[in-house]
């Protein structure tokens, strides 16, 4: 019983990371609809267990045909994300919830082994804590993790990746296969990210290589010749799809420039997210009692990395925040490392001021505030510029005090009801599964909650007769004969007028998202059912 006891005294800052990221992780984790991008990966997802293998198709529906280069086979990402999902829902069920586990779960893991990572390389259960508390409580974490996608495995397989790196300079015989298959899970879960991992890592080891073992450092250099063979023939496959993708991302929106200004664009993007979220730059300088104070050769590592992440990034034509995620616990082993550092004597002040950075945004955000008179006042000064009104509108929407923590609070402790959640209630009364449906967006995730046969705007023909016709957005204008019209909307005129259908009207919320993982446009709260949706039934002609 004493050793019992001790073991858990020992073990209870780990034993409250965990409880506390898994109460911030799994209420409500099935309560939503999937989003647009989750219902997608979900549906490839689904498609294994059916065939074996990730499919664009599953022999009703089809998605991301832009992608599909090999007869169907999914390629464009990595396979490791998907089979997680598969045997959750192949255990629970094809339900949110199940697709959402695999990466919650990552979550707890991931707040886990930063606390493990950090004594390794502090020697600090206070910085070591304080870092893993960060991670805990990071919205912009926490919605990855509580998303039915990929996007948050760089976070836990970062700090892996570098748990088992560190054990190269330890003056013993090294074994190279847990680092050799955490870069292979890694690479296989998000390649691009594993990449920037792989080149902080890398450049970190030709400074530091005299400091190995030389019999370990040949070692390593057996190890990524056999990562090499192992990764780069996936490349090759994979190669095909590049320039469907960037072809099909450069014409979807204006903002996105594929050009070489592109670069220099999304850095301001990336750098403005890390430091309204994550790092406030206005602590800058307590780094250097870091530097001080820290193994020099390990404050490098934790520096090499984020810069690497976020330098690889700016090859993506979008400057989303998940992209450089595998920089979040290491920038917060930074933080946790600054506060300690600053403060050693001063318990307090130093959890107090931890206590600001979770739950406010006052010193990421208030130096900016500064700026909001002037930025505000260059309206006419970028007017007709999309790029520059684009930034303008996102630095007045950011930059504002907020407690992004109690906002996530509320949404855990709440049931949200967004645009689609809204019509899956009404489907679920109403329809049966295998009934075709027009919907004009979230296809995806509207075919995996009910079963139905999409039928797509690209499919739609004047002849075209779907059980079921759902009109929201722009295309509510169909529904009330509102003016002329053209393309997809004539199309939908047409069979409404030619076909006897069934008009239900259905109070519901405005747009035709969701819900975003993207910490800049996720809603925390249901949005006012102020609009009505148009749903229509096909009534078949009565047998003679």
């Amino acid at each position: 019983m004493d050793a019992l006891r001790n073991s858990i005294k020992n073990n209870l800052p780990i034993i409250f990371l965990i409880a506390l990221s898994s109460s911030l992780l799994f209420p409500g984790l099935g309560n939503q609809a999937l989003s647009i991008d989750e219902g997608s990966d979900t549906f490839i997802a689904a498609t294994i267990l059916k065939y074996g293998h990730p499919r664009h198709s599953d022999g009703i529906n089809h998605t991301m045909d832009f992608a599909d280069v090999y007869d169907g086979v999914f390629v464009y990402r990595t396979w490791v994300p998907y089979y997680l999902q598969a045997f959750s829902m192949k255990l629970f069920g094809q339900t949110a919830f199940a697709a959402r586990l695999p990466f919650a779960i990552t979550g707890v893991l991931s707040v886990a082994l930063l606390y493990l990572l950090t004594l390794k390389l502090a020697a600090n259960k206070r910085i070591a804590f304080l870092a893993s508390l960060f991670l805990a409580c990071s919205v912009p974490a926490l919605i990855l993790f509580r998303n039915a996608r990929y996007l948050s495995l760089p976070i836990l397989f970062t700090i892996l990746l570098l748990y088992f790196y560190l054990d190269l300079y330890k003056d013993k015989k090294w074994n190279p296969l847990p680092l050799f298959f955490t870069a292979f899970l890694y690479f296989h879960s998000m390649y691009v990210v594993f990449a920037s991992t792989s080149l902080g890592i890398l450049t970190h080891l030709i400074i530091y290589r005299r400091d190995v073992v030389p019999a370990n450092f040949k070692k390593a250099l057996w190890m990524l010749g056999a990562l090499a063979l192992a990764l780069v023939p996936w490349v090759f496959v994979v190669q095909p799809v590049f320039s469907q993708v960037y072809k099909t991302l450069g014409d979807s929106s204006p903002l996105i420039d594929l050009s070489n200004w592109g670069y220099l664009k999304r850095l301001p993007g990336f750098l403005f997210q890390l430091n309204n979220y994550i790092f406030p730059v206005i602590l800058l300088p307590l780094a250097i009692f870091g530097w001080r104070k820290f193994e020099k050769k390990w404050f490098l590592l934790i520096v090499l990395c984020p810069a690497s992440n976020i330098l690889v990034a700016l090859l993506h034509p979008i400057p989303s925040q998940f992209y450089i995620a595998a920089a979040f616990p290491l920038l917060y082993i930074l933080l946790a490392m600054m506060l300690e550092n600053a403060l050693p004597a001063k318990p307090g002040l130093k959890y107090s001021l931890a206590a600001v950075l979770i739950v406010t945004n006052l010193l990421h955000v208030g130096p900016l505030t500064l700026l909001r008179p002037i930025i505000e006042s260059a309206g006419e000064n970028v007017k007709g510029t999309v790029y520059l009104e684009h930034v303008r509108a996102t630095f007045l929407r950011e930059v504002r005090f907020a407690s992004v923590f109690s906002r996530h609070l509320y949404d855990i402790t709440h049931t949200f009801r967004g645009p689609l959640d809204a019509v899956l209630e009404f489907f679920k009364t109403h329809g049966k599964p295998g009934d075709s449906c027009y919907i004009d967006n979230e296809g995806d995730s509207f075919a995996f909650h009910t079963g139905m046969k999409l039928i797509r705007r690209d499919e739609l023909t004047s002849r075209s007769k779907p059980d079921w016709i759902v009109l929201r957005g722009n295309e509510i204008g169909v529904a009330k004969g509102e003016g002329k019209f053209s393309g997809h909307l004539q199309i939908l005129q047409t069979i409404l007028e030619s076909n006897l259908y069934k008009k239900f009207l259905l109070k519901s919320t405005p747009g035709r998202h969701n819900n975003s993982y993207d910490i800049q446009l996720h809603q925390f709260a249901s949005p006012p059912d102020n609009q009505t949706l148009y749903i229509y039934q096909l009534i078949p002609p009565t047998a003679s």
